[in-house]
């Protein structure tokens, strides 16, 4: 597993880490995911992002 950075450049989502309230993301955001994180991904209009892993 990978770490994930990512930044959003239009759209917008909702990830809900398991156990953690939801985070709401959208165009101009920036993040990291840690490997093996757990929960959901709502997209609620379609996204586009730039990601690498590393």
């Amino acid at each position: 597993m990978k770490w994930e950075y990512c930044h959003f450049q239009e759209g917008y989502c909702i990830i809900t880490p398991e156990g953690m309230a939801p985070i709401h993301l959208r165009a101009g955001d920036i993040f990291v995911i840690e490997p093996g994180m757990k929960g959901t991904w709502e997209v609620v209009e379609t996204v586009r992002k730039y990601f690498v892993f590393a």
